[in-house]
């Protein structure tokens, strides 16, 4: 019988005994598990800010590029409307035959101010791209040197009122073909600003 107690006992401790360990086994896979999905979580929310901090940096990118190359359209076409406007002025008044050699000399330093500053608006379209649009531009520039290139050849000739009716009548016509010419290089400059400043999305 005390045999029989002893053994009881004894199974009772060991019993005991594993379910200790059994439980501290369960209890420290436990740990680990939960360990593991705290570090898992951990990943996650670095790679999440991770991604906010790209898409933040992508957007001001974006709005930044947007930015500087409307305004380097927008100044570059101010200017070009500018030297149009004020080579027409000076054509018109080459054309008048009462015009006074100072309005004439006037007129033309006018249109040579606003053709260099075209030329200083040009660059940084050249520079903010894309290509389209820096070709496009080259163009219109091109077209708008042709027209002052024929209204300032006559300059002299009005200054020292030597031009005779077929030069005027000739300047009008190079002058018109100049300023049609312009005109087409403007519409494709402005298409292809368009789709370059639609082509930035910001999101």
């Amino acid at each position: 019988m005390a045999d029989s107690s002893l053994i009881i006992s004894i199974v009772g401790v060991g019993g005991t005994l594993a379910g200790g360990a059994l439980t501290g086994w369960i209890n420290s896979r436990s740990q680990k598990r939960t360990e593991a999905a705290r570090e898992r979580e951990q990943i996650r929310q670095v790679e999440a800010e991770g991604r906010s901090r790209m898409h933040s940096i992508q957007v001001e990118h974006q709005t930044w590029l947007r930015e500087r190359r409307e305004s380097a359209y927008l100044a570059f076409l101010h200017a070009a409307h500018t030297a149009r406007d004020d080579l027409r002025n000076l054509a018109q008044i080459i054309a008048t035959d009462s015009s006074a050699p100072n309005a004439v000399a006037g007129a033309s330093q006018a249109a040579r101010n606003a053709m260099m500053h075209l030329i200083s608006t040009h660059a940084p379209v050249q520079i903010s791209g894309p290509f389209g649009v820096a070709e496009a531009a080259d163009a219109y520039v091109s077209a708008i040197t042709a027209y002052w290139g024929y209204v300032d050849q006559m300059v002299p000739r009005r200054e020292s009122r030597a031009l005779t009716e077929g030069e005027e009548d000739q300047m009008r016509l190079r002058v018109g073909s100049a300023n049609r010419s312009a005109t087409e290089a403007e519409k494709q400059f402005a298409s292809e600003a368009q789709k370059s400043l639609g082509s930035i999305t910001i999101a």
